[in-house]
């Protein structure tokens, strides 16, 4: 919307590209680590997580930010319990992130008709996002050992605590985690069984 895609295409796939290669290259460590790590982590699993959505909850700006994601929160979380208590399907998953996520933005876009303004061709420096990068490419390796915190979105939030992250920083993040997240749900699954996204 600032006239900056060809920038934003450049650093995406820029990211992708370079995160699925080390996210490869380290597939076969990754085979002899995730048992180690998911034995560690398997016992504590439930506070791990705990904190980690705290803090994503406390990550909002603002009180009523903050209310309205913990009431997201909570309406999500009463939706499993009943999904798993009261299966109305065998695999209950599937029609249910059909309709939040595939049908409500469906219906958003309808409504939203923003006017695309003129590009303006750039060449983003990309040498600097290297270690944006890599971090990307290991937080998705960690987070495939866990449920529930897949998104690259939340992946991102979890960085910033240590990363300073602009919009370019951002874009590679994002990339190097969706693209190195495939490589390292593969490994979650031979080593522990976990599919932790869905195309797995």
């Amino acid at each position: 919307m600032q006239g900056r895609g060809f920038e934003a295409i450049r650093i995406c796939s820029f990211s992708f590209i370079l995160s699925s290669l080390l996210a490869l290259l380290l597939f076969p460590l990754s085979l002899l680590l995730f048992p180690l790590f998911y034995q560690l982590i398997a016992p504590q699993m439930h506070h791990a997580l705990m904190l980690l959505s705290l803090f994503l909850l406390a990550s909002e700006s603002k009180l009523h930010k903050i209310a309205s994601a913990l009431l997201c929160f909570l309406f999500s979380g009463l939706l499993g319990i009943i999904l798993f208590t009261y299966p109305v399907v065998t695999e209950p998953l599937f029609p249910s992130f059909a309709g939040l996520f595939a049908i409500s933005g469906l219906v958003l876009s309808m409504f939203d008709k923003p006017k695309t303004p003129a590009q303006t061709d750039s060449s983003p420096r990309l040498l600097p996002l290297l270690p944006v990068i890599f971090i990307g490419t290991l937080l998705a390796g960690l987070s495939d050992l866990m449920p529930g915190i897949s998104s690259p979105a939340q992946l991102a939030v979890f960085a910033s605590i240590f990363v300073y992250l602009n919009s370019s920083r951002f874009l590679a993040l994002i990339s190097s985690i969706s693209s190195s997240h495939l490589v390292f749900a593969l490994s979650a699954l031979l080593t522990t069984g976990k599919a932790r996204i869905g195309s797995v």
